[in-house]
């Protein structure tokens, strides 16, 4: 059953809904909660509300794995304009190049990696 919420009229969800849980379930409510929006600013009330209204959470991304994922953009660029590159010039002229480029690949990776384990 919904009651009001007397603390915030001009809220835009102006009714409050309590939920008792378990020990158990609690520990779940909240590994979950962990596990979908960890390293985001969703509010466990904002995850429980999207998993009753809309049966699923879609795994957010932190801004910080975003700006990992696009300096994988710009190094996958890269790496096609130095395939390019061989292709006209030749892979000699190219192999320091085409090795920082891996490097930078690679540290990236790893780093992305560290942040969504």
């Amino acid at each position: 059953m919904k009651k009001r919420n007397h603390h915030s009229k001009t809220s835009s969800r102006p009714h409050r809904v309590e939920i008792m849980y378990s020990d158990p379930e609690m520990e779940l409510l909240d590994q979950r909660y962990k596990e979908v929006c960890n390293g985001t600013y969703v509010s466990r009330s904002e995850f429980i509300r999207r998993l009753s209204l809309e049966g699923e959470i879609k795994v957010a991304i932190s801004q910080e794995v975003r700006l990992l994922l696009g300096k994988m953009n710009i190094l996958g660029g890269n790496l096609w304009e130095l395939r390019k590159q061989a292709h006209n010039e030749g892979m000699f002229n190219l192999e320091i190049k085409f090795k920082n480029l891996a490097n930078q690949l690679e540290e990236t990776i790893e780093e992305l990696q560290s942040k969504i384990s």
